[in-house]
């Protein structure tokens, strides 16, 4: 590959990560941090790739070293919850919080803030920004999940009106919220 072809060193790294050949794949993705470090998709790969090989310090510094985004910041959330660090899991979740993004972003924004807050068991938090969940891509998730929080806390009704909706969207939300409805009636006898 010639060198400069960064696109097909990328494609190789993470070739090589899927066949296990580590150290080749961590020699091409430090090449390409070095020789385009403000690419987020390769920072993105190579974090994710150490985070893969247990590597989760050196996961963290790629990310930390990036201009935080609502991406960077939640994905930061999520490698530090695996590395069961909490004071700055909850920090990195402030700042979720905090980051000013577009109008166009800000769907996604409450989305990410409230996958985090239910991961940090924040339930009140999640549900608070699962509702702030107005369309975009993440609508549908969303409003799976409330349903789900919301049957969790046995606020069976509720949970129903919004698995009502999602019984008319498309096929894989309709029939998990078909089941998650009939587990319903079931404890509600």
């Amino acid at each position: 590959i010639n060198t400069n072809n960064h696109p097909a060193r990328f494609w190789r790294a993470r070739l090589l990560t899927i066949m296990k050949q580590f150290d080749n794949a961590e020699m091409d993705f430090e090449y390409l941090i070095k020789k385009a470090p403000k690419n987020d998709e390769y920072t993105d790969q190579y974090a994710s790739f150490l985070q893969e090989t247990k590597q989760y310090e050196k996961a963290q510094d790629i990310l930390a070293k990036q201009e935080p985004n609502i991406e960077n910041l939640f994905r930061r959330i999520v490698f530090n919850l695996q590395a069961e660090k909490t004071e700055i899991t909850n920090n990195l979740y402030q700042q979720l919080i905090d980051i000013e993004v577009e109008e166009e972003s800000k769907n996604r924004k409450h989305f990410l803030i409230a996958d985090a807050a239910y991961f940090l068991e924040k339930f009140e938090d999640s549900k608070s920004y699962y509702k702030k969940v107005l369309g975009g891509d993440n609508y549908l998730d969303a409003r799976d999940m409330l349903s789900i929080i919301l049957y969790e806390e046995k606020e069976y009704d509720r949970s129903k009106e919004i698995l009502h909706q999602l019984q008319n969207a498309e096929e894989k939300y309709a029939i998990k919220a078909y089941r998650l409805e009939s587990q319903i009636n079931k404890v509600q006898g």
